[in-house]
C-alpha cells in the first residue's frame, strides 16, 4: 500500500489532554509550519491562526463550543477564514 494511503489509515485523533502538560515554542512552530505546507486549495493560504494558550479564553471557548477537552489542551488553536 502507498506509504501516504497507510499513513493517513494510521491516523488518530486525540481529545483528552493531561492537564498541566506543555508545548515549547518551537514545537508549536513545527506543527503551524507542517501545517502552512499543507496543500491548500488553488495554493492559497487565506486564514488566520490564532494561538490561545490562556486558560480564561480556553474556559470560554470550551463553554461556547461544548468540547470539553479545550479546557485541558496545552494550547489551542483557532483557524480563521480570511
Amino acid at each position: 500500500m502507498n506509504e501516504t494511503i497507510q499513513l493517513m489509515h494510521n491516523h488518530v485523533s486525540v481529545r483528552e489532554f493531561v492537564a498541566g502538560t506543555d508545548i515549547n515554542e518551537s514545537t508549536l512552530r513545527e506543527i503551524i509550519n507542517a501545517g502552512r505546507d499543507a496543500s491548500t486549495w488553488r495554493a492559497l493560504q487565506s486564514y488566520s491562526i490564532i494561538v490561545v494558550r490562556d486558560q480564561g479564553l480556553k474556559d470560554e471557548i470550551s463553554n461556547l463550543t461544548h468540547q470539553p477537552s479545550i479546557k485541558n489542551c496545552a494550547v489551542f488553536l483557532v483557524f480563521v477564514g480570511d
